[in-house]
């Protein structure tokens, strides 16, 4: 009778062992994610005038690339007319001030001539007025200094005329050295904006295509891309992680440092592990994936695979912490189970 009882316990635990265990299963979280990089060379689109760029040129994806090699170049034909303009308008500015401060320089040798000139009539004049006036009339005498005053007053304006001059050349050299900077810089700003249309390599690797924001398709030569877009990558090696994105409806299932257990889609039967390191605490929309909003999730390895990590290769991923419990409590049921038939053993005896 007591064995019998004890049997009955026993199935009832199993059961119930039976039930947990499928809806600890049912809770199960997978979510996919794909390699990434730790040490990577993005291309964005840079800013410009223009809130859009057209891809003139793509390095083709999959390609080695050598460090200073050109990967992605955008449509220039704008740049490039504005440059032209700025070349052909600093030139004629240079040219205009050439011609200005020859005139100027010419004023002043004028100027020079004119006051050596009025400083000889002066003299002479001077000479003329200390001659004893015992030789001449009063009417004379007072033309002659009239005349010698008369030339000093020349003097004085050839002087003035002079400085004006020098003046001029100054302030016409400070204002053509101003406008020939401002043009300069002008053209200097078009010139980087053209360099920063033309992304080379900063490192030797393999280009990566990114993912368009809106369609999840590749991008390529010819399409229009906004400012700040990632248009390629060249992934660097060491430090990879995985990146993933998970629904909000599990989001609260996750928790930071918690362990998950990886594998590559490419080898699907040999498994690595990791832990969460970061979850999103803003939600994005997915378009790609449907009107659900998703937290994005990246993951720190802690044991990697034997196979060679690639970015981008997609990657399996499985929270640890279920699959814990799940086996703990097992083993607990199992422990209930071995004691009940102990029991029933000795009270059999």
């Amino acid at each position: 009778m007591y064995r019998f009882g004890a049997r009955i316990l026993l199935g009832s635990i199993l059961f119930s062992s039976m039930v947990i265990s499928s809806n600890l299963l049912a809770e199960e979280v997978i979510l996919t994610g794909r390699v990434k990089a730790g040490d990577v060379q993005n291309f964005t689109v840079p800013w410009s005038e223009t809130w859009r760029q057209q891809i003139k040129w793509m390095k083709p994806e999959g390609e080695i690339v050598e460090q200073g090699e050109l990967v992605v170049l955008f449509d220039t034909a704008n740049l490039d007319s504005q440059v032209e303009q700025q070349e052909v308008q600093l030139r004629q500015s240079k040219e205009k001030a050439k011609e200005s401060l020859l005139g100027l320089e010419q004023k002043i040798i004028d100027a020079e001539h004119a006051l050596e000139k009025a400083r000889l009539e002066h003299q002479l004049a001077k000479l003329v007025v200390e001659v004893p006036t015992k030789f001449r009339s009063d009417f004379e005498k007072d033309n002659l200094e009239f005349d010698y005053k008369k030339t000093g007053t020349l003097l004085e304006q050839a002087r003035t005329k002079l400085q004006t001059a020098k003046d001029e050349l100054i302030a016409e050299r400070k204002k053509q050295a101003i406008e020939t900077q401002r043009i300069s810089a002008i053209l200097e700003k078009y010139k980087r904006s053209l360099n920063l249309l033309q992304i080379k390599a900063m490192r030797k690797g393999t280009v990566l295509h990114a993912m368009h924001p809106w369609n999840g398709t590749k991008i390529s030569e010819g399409q229009s891309v906004q400012t700040a877009w990632r248009v390629a990558s060249i992934p660097g090696m060491g430090g990879e992680s995985i990146e993933s994105w998970v629904n909000e409806v599990d989001r609260h299932k996750l928790k930071l440092n918690q362990g998950v257990s990886l594998t590559l889609d490419a080898y699907p039967k040999n498994f690595f592990s990791g832990s969460i390191s970061s979850i999103g605490r803003q939600a994005e929309k997915r378009k790609e994936w449907g009107s659900a909003a998703y937290y994005p999730v990246k993951i720190k390895i802690i044991e990697a695979p034997k196979q060679k990590l690639i970015p981008g290769m997609s990657v399996r991923i499985e929270l640890k912490d279920h699959l814990v419990r799940e086996t703990s409590y097992a083993k607990d049921t199992i422990d209930v189970a071995g004691s009940a038939d102990t029991d029933i053993a000795k009270e059999g005896k």
